[in-house]
């Protein structure tokens, strides 16, 4: 994919569209993560994003969990047969045109997913693939195995986009969490390290609300809107959105700032 060159931001380069389907067919976004009982996060943000933007949905949950905005008391991880059997149903879907990843609980989902990917971008270059890499919930439960943060090579070659907040980056980074730390330096550091584009979250840090998209022809800088309130599932809705605007317009930058100016709503409608 292209994207908008730094060297020259007034010229726009657009990725290659999203492949075009037959009038009345509508392409279908596949949401991969863990069930939220409260709704607030996980895959019922998720979807509640997709008919924000009006684009057609296709779960497959990863996990069952049992939390709520206070504490986290467990998840149930979905037996690796019944997974299988469900990515395959969805790599048959006729329209799948994009995928969002949320949590995935095991090591061997993640690699049964990425061999997957593999073998259908063969066919299929045009699938765009974003990952919310959530290590744990707000109330601190833990989402994925610790050797979550060396997964990522061989991932690189599937994803299209990655959107760790800035504690998320440091922990694939093995690097100590700072809120005085700079997204952009953090966003340089993920960059040079792994070559997956990144869309890195700097709500965390003491420069809030200014996020960071870097890949190996654009580095842009988002800001927006600090809500002073705790809201779940922000991470879920902005990986969404994203894939959303990508199928939209075929441009991730685009869709990038389209989906930050989302949460920034979603925020102001939050702040005190």
């Amino acid at each position: 994919m292209k994207h908008l060159s730094p060297q020259n931001p007034a010229r726009a380069h657009r990725p290659p569209k999203a492949k075009q389907y037959k009038e009345g067919a509508q392409k279908i976004l596949a949401l991969l993560g863990g069930i939220d009982p409260s709704g607030k996060a996980g895959l019922m943000a998720d979807y509640q994003t997709c008919d924000h933007f009006g684009i057609a949905a296709h779960c497959l949950p990863t996990a069952l969990t049992i939390q709520s905005d206070k504490e986290y008391l467990g998840h149930h991880t979905t037996p690796l047969p019944f997974f299988q059997q469900a990515l395959d149903h969805i790599f048959n879907l006729q329209n799948l045109g994009a995928i969002k990843i949320g949590m995935m609980p095991s090591r061997e989902q993640f690699f049964l997913l990425m061999q997957t990917l593999a073998d259908y971008k063969k066919n299929h270059p045009d699938l765009f693939v974003v990952w919310d890499p959530v290590i744990k919930s707000s109330s601190g439960g833990k989402l994925a195995p610790d050797d979550v943060n060396t997964w990522l090579g061989d991932a690189k070659n599937n994803i299209d986009l990655i959107t760790p907040n800035a504690e998320e980056a440091c922990f694939f980074l093995n690097h100590n969490f700072n809120e005085n730390l700079k997204a952009k330096v953090l966003a340089k550091a993920f960059w040079e390290r792994f070559q997956i584009p990144v869309y890195l979250k700097g709500g965390h840090l003491a420069e809030q609300a200014s996020d960071v998209l870097l890949t190996a022809h654009t580095e842009q800088e988002l800001t927006g809107v600090v809500s002073k309130k705790k809201i779940r599932g922000t991470g879920c809705r902005l990986a969404t959105a994203i894939a959303c605007g990508v199928l939209k317009t075929g441009d991730v930058v685009q869709a990038c700032k389209e989906a930050k100016e989302f949460m920034n709503q979603i925020f102001s409608k939050n702040h005190p």
